[in-house]
């Protein structure tokens, strides 16, 4: 059990490394219309998108704590036809990623939770990202029902040469930053079986996401007709759908999720320890 659990946890670190090594070697972005952009970040919202893989029955009868690994892998595709656009033989349909879960229950019914991946650079890629959650429980019997809500800021720049129209069509090298912080709250129902807990949640979040160009006065990604600054924003939402099970197993946790937001597919895996 010791090695496969040890074998897991590789999978999920090395989830998030392959990730940001093709965001560092593919993302490439150039003429952006207003529609590129705003399914731009719809894509990278649901990749942002908070999730802890926890029911809703909390940890411990009492007082409970939790720590582990997180790994996703988020369906873009309209990433990767942007991407397409500026190189056709790159090809990035998912984008895998990975954090560090840390939670507490207290009594009342009240959840806190922490996910986070430190500052992390690959090629020229830095990346980033802070989430947190508090979940009440609402009712224990017959089945739990929870209350949760949670934000979540993402942030990550990358190095690009720039050649269109807002540069002369000369080549110049400029930083791509993105920025996303959304705000969301979920409604949760499970059934605690002792060494399980099937649950399903239905929420709703809002994002407000920036992408930008700095290290040049005037090169940016976006087409003339939508804008000529080098920073464009949007504040997309979506209605969230999630459904999971999580085994609890002595004092080892494993669990497995599927969330739909933004109009794609996220698919979550955690192994942590706690009570």
């Amino acid at each position: 059990m010791k090695k496969q659990l040890l074998t897991l946890a590789s999978t999920l670190l090395i989830l998030c490394l392959s990730g940001n090594t093709a965001l560092a070697s593919s993302l490439q972005f150039t003429n952006l219309s207003s529609d590129d952009f705003n399914s731009l970040m719809k894509d990278l919202s649901a990749y942002s998108s908070y999730s802890s893989v926890s029911g809703a029955s909390g940890r411990g009868s009492i007082f409970g704590f939790e720590v582990g690994l997180l790994g996703s892998l988020t369906s873009t595709p309209n990433v990767n036809s942007l991407v397409q656009k500026v190189d056709s033989t790159q090809n990035i349909p998912q984008l895998p990623g990975a954090g560090v879960l840390a939670a507490v229950s207290i009594p009342m019914g009240l959840s806190f939770e922490l996910v986070f991946l430190p500052q992390t650079t690959v090629s020229n890629l830095n990346f980033q990202q802070v989430g947190g959650a508090v979940q009440y429980k609402v009712l224990d019997f017959p089945v739990s029902v929870s209350v949760k809500a949670h934000y979540t800021k993402t942030q990550f720049n990358f190095s690009q040469v720039i050649n269109n129209a807002s540069t002369g069509n000369l080549p110049v090298n400029a930083t791509v930053n993105f920025d996303n912080t959304l705000l969301g709250g979920d409604l949760m129902v499970g059934k605690d079986l002792i060494f399980f807990e099937p649950y399903a949640g239905v929420g709703f979040e809002s994002a407000s996401a920036n992408l930008g160009v700095t290290g040049s006065t005037t090169a940016n990604v976006f087409a003339p007709a939508f804008t000529a600054a080098q920073t464009a924003n949007s504040t997309p939402s979506s209605a969230r759908f999630l459904v999971g099970v999580e085994f609890k197993l002595l004092l080892i946790r494993l669990g497995a999720e599927y969330l739909s937001a933004y109009g794609t597919s996220r698919y979550n895996l955690k192994l942590s320890a706690g009570f």
